[in-house]
């Protein structure tokens, strides 16, 4: 099946990008809390789907128990840090 490219050529309508096309162009909709969530849905996810082979790694629950605190404090911590670095960006962006 062959096509005849000029009669195709002379069927085709270009159409104008709607503003809404580019990603520059779109509302930012994402909030901070559901940013967060988002993250943390991500990461709790795959984190569960390891923890059954995590735990009998370590010898038990508490071993497991005790990283898993270990790991959320250090977590915490570096979250609340980079939230404090993203707001002097924001805020050095700003003036």
């Amino acid at each position: 099946m062959s096509h005849n490219l000029a009669a195709d050529a002379d069927s085709i309508r270009l159409v104008s990008p709607s503003p809404l096309s580019s990603p520059l162009s779109l509302p930012n909709l994402l909030s901070p809390n559901f940013g967060s969530l988002l993250l943390v849905a991500d990461c709790v996810g795959t984190g569960l789907l390891a923890l059954p082979c995590f735990t009998s790694l370590l010898g038990g629950p508490l071993p497991t128990f005790a990283i898993l605190t270990a790991n959320f404090i250090i977590n915490y911590y570096a979250g609340v840090r980079l939230l404090h670095a993203a707001v002097v960006v924001e805020d050095r962006d700003i003036r």
